[in-house]
């Protein structure tokens, strides 16, 4: 509760510890006074508390009245867990999130725990303004999806974005699309550096 942020978390760094689990809900409490610190640093911070806060830490993720920026460290957290039930939190929670840094980690979330029935909820997204948003969609399809994500991800091949086609690439080859990638590749010659730089690190 010291006055001075400076002071305030390197309290917060001591304390997040799986050693002191009984502080955990103070940690809670008190993250929301350090808004414009770099999420990821405080996400990561949290995330060394261990399990003991992951129920509390999906509690604040489906909590619409915190700011995003808060949901977002949350979200790092969870991720950081590998916490499973971290998804099904991610999925109904994706629909009424407008802020691009949080729609980005909860794919990142279903990237890293997400299942084959989350699949409905990222397909919208793979259409998303936002360029970020529709790389991350083609990436969490390439894991959690299947050959019937494959011409969703085709689709994402011819994507303005560079970024985007290359992790619709990927996703391709994740899920069984060689064959396809390569007879683009050879049918046509727009696709042959994306093609071969994918089997390239494949190969690699």
């Amino acid at each position: 509760d010291d006055p001075s942020r400076s002071v305030a978390i390197v309290a917060l760094r001591a304390l997040a510890d799986t050693r002191y689990p009984e502080h955990a809900q103070a940690l809670l409490d008190h993250v929301g006074r350090f808004d414009g610190w770099e999420p990821s640093f405080l996400g990561s911070m949290l995330a060394e508390v261990g399990p003991v806060i992951s129920e509390s830490l999906r509690e604040g993720l489906a909590d619409a009245s915190r700011p995003a920026w808060l949901r977002t460290v949350f979200a790092i957290a969870l991720r950081i867990h590998l916490e499973p039930r971290a998804a099904d939190v991610a999925v109904a929670v994706l629909p009424e999130v407008d802020d691009l840094d949080l729609r980005v980690e909860l794919l990142r979330v279903l990237r890293e725990v997400g299942r084959p029935d989350h699949v409905p909820a990222v397909l919208p997204l793979t259409r998303a303004p936002e360029f970020a948003v529709r790389a991350y969609a083609m990436q969490v399809l390439g894991v959690i999806g299947d050959e019937r994500v494959i011409s969703t991800l085709r689709a994402g091949l011819d994507d303005p974005s560079p970024w985007v086609s290359a992790r619709a690439a990927g996703a391709l080859l994740a899920v069984g699309g060689k064959k396809l990638l390569t007879d683009m590749a050879g049918q046509e010659p727009r696709y042959r550096a994306l093609v071969g730089q994918v089997l390239g690190m494949e190969g690699a």
